[in-house]
């Protein structure tokens, strides 16, 4: 995901590290509604990135649509499924394709807050 938010704000506009830190928010609230990852798991990522300064929350003007349009251009994007690398637990990461749409979209709507 972080390359799409970064592909959304335009090359420039945003460090590869601040897109990194978004992709790891929603990666990590997703690992809790899907994976395992425990709520306060997912937690002490988002304030690990908050502690350094790091954004854990996307610009307004960046659409749903676009981030989701790059996401399917991405190294990530394959037989018409979107990989994700989920956490079980801090350390505990594996690779899924088994996250939908809909689940993704939340996730990008969740950047929001």
């Amino acid at each position: 995901m972080a390359h799409a938010i970064e592909a959304s704000a335009g090359y420039g506009e945003m460090l590869h590290g601040e897109a990194i830190s978004l992709g790891m928010v929603a990666a990590a609230r997703l690992s809790s509604q899907i994976a395992g990852l425990t709520p306060a798991a997912a937690a002490k990522i988002v304030s690990t990135l908050k502690r350094f300064d790091l954004p854990t929350r996307i610009p307004d003007h960046m659409a749903v649509d676009t981030i989701l349009g790059h996401m399917k251009h991405d190294k990530k994007f394959s037989e018409g499924k979107i990989r994700f690398v989920l956490l079980r637990a801090i350390g505990d990461a594996f690779v899924s394709s088994d996250v939908t749409e809909a689940q993704i979209v939340s996730a990008i709507k969740g950047l929001r807050f």
